[in-house]
């Protein structure tokens, strides 16, 4: 599974304050929860790093209030579906980069702000990589012990999802947001065979989704998801199984999930984008259709792209969806050039 369709439903989770807050108060550890106001969280853009840094960048970087210095701590979110060994050194590079980064913004300051890295991790083994820069060091652990007061070192946070239950996940997401609890779940079980059955466990949140403001487009979100990490013929059981766990309140997910299938199709097998007769239902599939498309592969939508979402004619919405698909970045996908107009057919 390429490790993008991952990439891309955590930024599109994740890169909203709220949901990364709601994800550190279940996982983050009581004594760093006392220290950090996580209510002040807010997401620092990645524009900072150069050309070259970005072809290794950083998957979410947020700022954050702590005792009485508030703004001068971050937290650092990296997303592993993978062991890696010289993890440490990589996310040593990182917090370079950024440091670097806060010298150039913040002329003349004597001070770097904390970093606190963490690695979500959603692999089917427990995280066994080393933690530490010093236990990636050649040489006996003595020689080690007793150089370490002049060698670098830095440790992170593992969110090893491998290492816990489906039950421990839903009570330590429990009271939180339900996008957040249904994501991490997802991330971790997405693959498994037997997904279908162990959806129940999660009704609660599914459940908790259809109440919000935007449910409907955080369900089709992680539909989305499943459909590209999953065969055709699993997905359909998984869906079911999502609407029975969800009662009356996530049937529509199934009449939600048959909705954006269609409105892709339709965007997908007619090139001049042009289709008459589209009900008010299918148009709101065509804009919930974009707006997955868009947010998995780029992240949180742009204010300014969701109301050209709303403004825009079916023609329209047909042709982006295309474009947005395989658009190479983000500028691309989010102002494609207008479709052709053609004429309709003649009777």
């Amino acid at each position: 599974m390429p490790k993008q369709e991952h990439d891309s439903l955590v930024a599109a989770v994740f890169g909203r304050p709220e949901e990364a807050q709601a994800h550190l108060r279940a996982f983050l550890p009581q004594e760093l929860q006392q220290i950090l106001d996580l209510g002040s969280l807010r997401l620092v853009p990645r524009s900072f790093l150069n050309e070259n840094q970005r072809k290794r960048e950083v998957d979410l970087l947020f700022s954050v209030g702590a005792g009485s210095r508030p703004g001068l701590v971050y937290i650092l979110i990296e997303h592993q579906s993978r062991q890696h060994r010289f993890m440490a050194l990589r996310l040593l590079s990182y917090l370079v980069n950024i440091w670097e980064w806060w010298r150039a913004s913040e002329r003349g300051t004597k001070t770097l702000p904390i970093i606190l890295p963490i690695v979500l991790y959603h692999g089917t083994r427990p995280w066994t990589a080393p933690r530490r820069i010093t236990d990636l060091l050649g040489g006996d652990a003595g020689l080690v012990d007793r150089l370490r007061p002049v060698l670098p070192e830095l440790e992170y946070l593992v969110t090893d999802l491998a290492s816990l239950t489906d039950s421990e996940i839903l009570a330590r997401t429990s009271g939180h947001s339900p996008l957040a609890a249904l994501t991490v779940f997802l991330l971790k079980r997405g693959r498994d065979d037997r997904l279908a059955e162990r959806v129940g466990i999660f009704a609660e949140p599914l459940r908790d989704m259809t109440r919000r403001p935007r449910g409907d487009e955080e369900l089709a979100l992680l539909v989305s998801y499943l459909e590209r990490i999953r065969e055709a013929s699993s997905l359909d059981a998984v869906v079911d199984a999502m609407a029975r766990a969800g009662g009356d309140e996530v049937a529509q997910v199934k009449v939600r999930y048959s909705e954006l299938m269609k409105a892709e199709g339709r965007a997908q097998g007619r090139a001049e984008g042009r289709l008459l007769g589209v009900s008010e239902g299918e148009q709101r599939a065509l804009r919930t259709s974009l707006k997955t498309v868009l947010s998995v592969r780029f992240g949180p939508l742009p204010e300014s792209v969701e109301s050209a979402i709303e403004r825009a004619e079916v023609s329209r919405l047909q042709a982006w969806i295309e474009v947005a698909a395989r658009a190479p970045d983000a500028k691309t996908a989010y102002s494609p050039s207008d479709p052709p107009v053609q004429a309709p057919p003649s009777n």
